[in-house]
């Protein structure tokens, strides 16, 4: 029997046992439009293109490397050489309550006041304990004010640990009365216990 016939053999051999082969829904090339991969007949949470890759669902990652910027996860740990940013996000100003959506949104929000204080301003916390910036600029005419600081977890409801946010010294802020200046609020949200814990930095001038 020759090499070549040997191949053949082995070739015919393992492909019968091959499961679970990988492959692109509906094409067999890498196009610009996003597609899901397949694995086997099922289709996973990963949509992929020639330029991008989305993942529909949750990433449990335990080894990952990441050449461009030198991303490493290992047992839970995670390090960062690079730059790391987030989007700012610019909640809309609702004198009655105004809604800052961390938990969908993202980590970082800038509101603007309107003509008028705030009564409720609404933190929404996601499922994840995590450090959140709230920058909040006066109008125009200043002097505004915030009534309320409240936290709400994932699910909508009322933080059960507490339903405000605790400052540190056990009193809301004192905002910035200048006119256009601005404060900085940073939060800890510990979502296993459903405490937001908040600190003012104030009276950033432009």
């Amino acid at each position: 029997m020759s090499i070549k016939d040997i191949k053949k053999a082995l070739s015919r051999t393992f492909q019968g046992v091959l499961k679970n082969i990988v492959s692109l829904a509906n094409d067999s090339t890498l196009e610009s439009d996003l597609k899901p991969l397949k694995v086997g007949q099922k289709s996973t949470p990963l949509e992929i293109s020639e330029s991008e890759l989305r993942v529909n669902g949750t990433i449990n990652a335990e080894a990952v490397n990441v050449d461009r910027y030198a991303v490493v996860t290992q047992a839970g740990d995670v390090t960062f050489e690079g730059a790391v940013g987030f989007d700012l996000f610019t909640p809309t100003y609702n004198a009655s309550d105004t809604e800052v959506n961390f938990k969908t949104d993202g980590n970082k929000a800038f509101v603007t006041f309107g003509s008028g204080n705030i009564t409720d301003l609404n933190l929404n916390l996601p499922a994840t304990s995590g450090n959140f910036v709230l920058l909040l600029k006066q109008d125009g005419t200043g002097s505004r004010t915030i009534t309320n600081y409240k936290a709400f977890d994932n699910a909508g409801n009322a933080a059960s640990g507490s339903a405000t946010i605790k400052f540190a010294g056990g009193s809301n802020p004192t905002l910035t009365t200048d006119a256009n200046h601005v404060d900085i609020l940073s939060f800890f949200w510990d979502a296993d216990n459903e405490i937001c814990y908040g600190v003012a930095s104030l009276d950033f001038q432009f």
